[in-house]
């Protein structure tokens, strides 16, 4: 069995969570694919730039996929990434600081809103409420926050199964807007009420 670990988010962490790499596990790291990229930790989303991390047979796999369904990052983006990887990494820190700022606006708004369920996240910049208290489809509710309010959110439906009636919203944007964004999602459910 062969495991594929998305590792993008795992310097973006809160409440003293810790990352572990399913590979550094015993008996795994012959065994799984760790895919990462920029995008996420250090803000270079559009650069598209990636990498994986496997076994020497499994990436010489790899890339004979790779060399045959992707075309190469430009040299701008692959130096922008070695930059970003070598340089100083405070930046990163400062960002999650903010990122977890953020969150905690999104979920001290949440708790005012009587009859939402959520799990509180521990990492990335995104919180799943579930909204199936005021709506039974998650794609209606998303449409309707964005009609009314102005606001995008991600039904949870997308994500499978367990997600519907949840929305995603995303808290990477600024403080403002993301207080802004909670307090027009707090006005429209008190009115579907």
């Amino acid at each position: 069995l062969i495991v594929f670990a998305d590792e993008i988010y795992e310097k973006l962490l809160y409440e003293n969570s810790r990352h572990t790499s399913i590979g550094s596990l015993p008996g795994m790291e012959d065994r799984t694919i760790t895919v990462n990229g920029f995008s996420k930790a250090y803000a270079m989303t559009g650069w598209r730039i990636g990498y994986i991390a496997a076994e020497k047979k499994l990436s010489a796999t790899l890339r004979k996929l790779h060399y045959y369904t992707a075309l190469c990052p430009n040299s701008i983006s692959q130096k922008a990434a070695l930059a970003a990887l070598t340089g100083p990494q405070n930046c990163v820190q400062e960002m999650v600081k903010e990122y977890d700022r953020r969150r905690r606006l999104v979920l001290n708004e949440l708790e005012k809103i009587e009859g939402l369920s959520y799990v509180k996240p521990k990492g990335a910049f995104y919180v799943f409420p579930n909204f199936s208290s005021f709506e039974e489809s998650d794609e209606a509710m998303a449409l309707y926050l964005l009609k009314k309010a102005g606001v995008v959110t991600v039904p949870g439906s997308g994500f499978g199964e367990a997600g519907k009636g949840h929305l995603r919203i995303s808290y990477s944007v600024s403080y403002k807007q993301v207080e802004e964004g909670m307090k027009r999602i707090k006005e429209c459910l008190r009115l579907k009420t």
